[in-house]
């Protein structure tokens, strides 16, 4: 066997770290078949941490390169470009792309991955509410995206511009209590290797700040509130509940909002 750059074969046992990276592949990343019979598989982006991490899980010895602000490693070969393609980061992907073929256990670290490459995270300072989103070219992902969050009761808006070239984008939108939960969830994953630093430090920022007053229940609460359980079993079920922040405090609150809107 042949002397090798890197390791080729480290998306065969998929874990929590094979999953961000192919999140990150997913997302800022090219696979390719060129016209000179090279397999291609590249990662480019702004953020050098993430470039000098994913070099690490190759295991490579692959120089990384770098124009103007961008940083980008490349590695040549025909199996990790079939094993990408089989895993569903597909060549010349951008509008084609359309779910990972992984454990459905192993999503939420690949949406860690998939954030630090296409995501966003922003403040309303108006109304002090976190406003976090998720952009792809492909229809065909952002549904699979839109779906899977529907179904884990995360409430999601959904947007679709043309860019100038005339190409559909699609955003998936989450905010306020909504945004820090999601954002929470992805951070919990067991990843090996640090998240993007630049992501991550705007999230620790934005985590210590409390939410706007009177914010008004979501739907799934309002069920809760609908039903004939006490005002203390109620703030029981919503606390208890994985998409609470803790901002009804009290059954005082729980007596508050039933009579507001019922």
């Amino acid at each position: 066997m042949g002397f090798k750059l890197f390791n080729e074969h480290i998306f065969d046992k998929m874990g929590a770290t094979e999953a961000y990276f192919l999140g990150l592949l997913f997302s800022d990343g090219c696979v390719c078949h060129t016209t000179k019979n090279r397999y291609i598989t590249n990662l480019g982006m702004n953020d050098k941490d993430v470039i000098i991490n994913f070099k690490k899980f190759m295991k490579a010895k692959n120089k990384i390169s770098k124009t103007y602000k961008r940083y980008e490693i490349s590695f040549c070969s025909k199996y990790l470009f079939n094993k990408l393609n089989h895993l569903g980061c597909l060549a010349r992907k951008s509008n084609i792309l359309s779910y990972p073929k992984i454990p459905v256990n192993l999503i939420w670290p690949f949406l860690l991955g998939v954030y630090d490459g296409d995501g966003s995270l922003s403040l309303n300072k108006t109304i002090n509410s976190w406003k976090m989103s998720i952009g792809t070219g492909s229809l065909k992902f952002s549904l699979w995206l839109k779906n899977f969050l529907k179904v884990h009761n995360f409430r999601v808006s959904y947007e679709k511009r043309k860019l100038k070239n005339r190409k559909n984008f699609y955003n998936i939108v989450l905010t306020g209590i909504t945004a820090k939960a999601f954002l929470s969830k992805l951070y919990s994953s067991s990843i090996k290797y640090k998240p993007m630093k630049r992501k991550f430090i705007i999230y620790k920022k934005l985590n210590k700040l409390k939410l706007r007053n009177n914010m008004q229940p979501f739907d799934w609460e309002l069920d809760y509130l609908k039903n004939n359980k006490s005002n203390k079993k109620c703030l029981e079920l919503i606390k208890n509940d994985p998409r609470n922040y803790g901002w009804i405090r009290s059954s005082d609150s729980i007596a508050h909002f039933r009579k507001r809107y019922f």
